[in-house]
């Protein structure tokens, strides 16, 4: 059974970087670091087969089991006595706590030459193997390291295990991210799989198997989840066996179903799956997330509970095409002018105030407010959407009034030039600098504007229109740069 929350979609206006980071270094650790294990490890298989390293090692290890676990050790018996040294080599070779018996046993034997060399090569087999990325930074309970405590929180398997790591790395962290903010839900996250490796270690403590994977961290954040929304009804996504659908609960009740089942796995199951881990991460990110929220870590509760931070402007907005609806202008026109300064990133608004004053412009006096609406527009930080916005303001300003409006201002027309010309709006932009040439203005910064065009024209296959501005160049700004480069473009024919 599979059960996770889905509360919150997407937003992709304030995407999830740091989950999305962490995404990429796990990928990156994977395909560019761990996809050479296999190698690494055949290498090692290779080396303990030419030095003949079973032949020593294989009562030594049967002895070794008999004292460690009595069931391992009828298995091993039972390939021994059906001569498959193939299968009971590789367990020889993946069981990293014979290395720490063998090393004691080897120490209390007389020191001929022939142990010599089977401690040497020993020696150089384990640095072999220990070369592969689960061993070098598994997390091993009888032998713990700072690079395994912290390397295995972003260390995985196999493909699957990335991939399926990683999909519920971001389902559960993207929103945790927003609600939390970036630097504190990375903090948490190593956190949260720092303590599922020490659960690990602490209940399995002796043992050598390694454990790898972000699984544990991912755990944290399913209990930081629940411990976010406690009591508020979330959504959930439930999966079993053949039946899946969507259930709205109080985000505690699914907490003691989630620790039941990995308790569940931990005593009963009989898989490789490090669920003493789980089971840390979850109880971690519960416990921290409930003791510090609102305390040490600052919670976006508008975003938890879904508050619209825009409503207020929705709100005047219905109120605006309410007041447009019944004719009553002016105060359409007032109610306007009050949502663009307290919304000045709502473009529509603009648009609609603009609908509302073209009909009867005052385009003469550069104070109307026809014109300091247009001028406030004309102002916006280009970008891919107000950019649309002003070419269109533009086009109807421009067919309006010609250049009997405040477009007559060559500071004007060069700041305008600039933007259309750096977000491919060369038409407007030759407009512009068409009316500066005749009437002979040259504002400091125009040639760059010019140039472009020029550019524009060549990309294009028109030679005349190039030559035509860059001709322009030549003659009024011969020092420039723009000129330099524009010369060299005339030449070559």
């Amino acid at each position: 059974m599979l059960i996770i929350p889905v509360e919150h979609q997407i937003n992709w206006k304030n995407p999830p970087v740091a989950t999305l980071l962490v995404i990429l270094i796990n990928c990156i650790i994977y395909f560019g670091y761990q996809i050479g294990d296999d190698e690494k490890y055949y290498q090692a298989m290779r080396y303990y087969e030419k030095h003949e390293l079973y032949t020593n090692e294989r009562d030594l290890y049967l002895q070794y089991l008999k004292n460690k676990d009595v069931e391992q050790y009828k298995q091993a018996s039972r390939l021994v006595d059906r001569e498959d040294d193939k299968s009971l080599r590789l367990v020889i070779i993946n069981d990293l706590g014979f290395d720490y018996f063998l090393k004691t046993a080897l120490e209390k034997k007389l020191r001929t030459k022939e142990i010599k060399a089977w401690t040497k090569n020993r020696q150089e087999f384990e640095a072999l193997r220990n070369e592969a990325s689960f061993i070098k930074f598994g997390i091993i309970p009888g032998n713990v390291t700072v690079e395994g405590m912290l390397g295995s929180i972003f260390m995985h398997g196999s493909i699957d295990h990335l991939l399926g790591n990683m999909i519920f790395l971001f389902i559960l962290g993207y929103s945790l991210e927003i609600a939390f903010g970036r630097l504190a839900y990375l903090s948490l996250y190593m956190l949260t799989g720092i303590f599922a490796n020490v659960l690990y270690v602490a209940l399995e403590w002796g043992e050598y198997r390694p454990g790898v994977g972000a699984s544990g961290a991912i755990a944290g954040l399913m209990g930081m989840y629940v411990a976010l929304y406690g009591a508020r009804k979330i959504q959930f996504f439930y999966w079993v066996l053949f039946y899946f659908n969507y259930i709205k609960v109080p985000a505690f009740w699914v907490f003691p179903f989630w620790v039941g089942k990995e308790l569940y796995g931990a005593l009963a199951a009989n898989d490789h799956v490090n669920y003493w881990a789980h089971l840390g991460g979850l109880i971690s990110g519960f416990f921290i997330v409930l003791a510090t929220k609102q305390r040490l870590i600052k919670v976006d509760t508008d975003y938890i509970d879904k508050v619209d931070p825009l409503a207020d402007y929705h709100q005047k907005v219905a109120r605006l095409e309410q007041l447009i609806s019944d004719m009553k202008l002016d105060q359409a026109r007032t109610l306007c002018k009050k949502i663009i300064g307290e919304y000045p990133n709502q473009l529509d608004t603009y648009r609609q105030y603009y609908n509302l004053l073209k009909n009867r412009p005052v385009y003469d006096d550069p104070k109307s407010e026809y014109n300091q609406l247009v001028f406030s527009i004309f102002k916006l930080p280009a970008s891919t959407d107000t950019i649309k916005l002003i070419a269109d303001i533009f086009d109807d300003y421009y067919n309006k009034t010609k250049f009997d409006g405040i477009l007559r201002v060559p500071k004007l027309s060069l700041m305008l030039s600039n933007k259309f010309v750096n977000n491919n709006y060369y038409s407007g932009a030759e407009i512009l600098v068409r009316n500066l040439l005749q009437t002979n203005q040259f504002p400091d910064g125009i040639q760059k504007v010019i140039y472009l065009l020029g550019v524009n024209y060549g990309k294009q296959g028109d030679k005349n229109g190039q030559k035509k501005y860059f001709s322009v160049l030549t003659k009024h700004f011969p020092q420039t740069e723009e000129a330099k480069l524009a010369s060299m473009a005339l030449a070559i024919k």
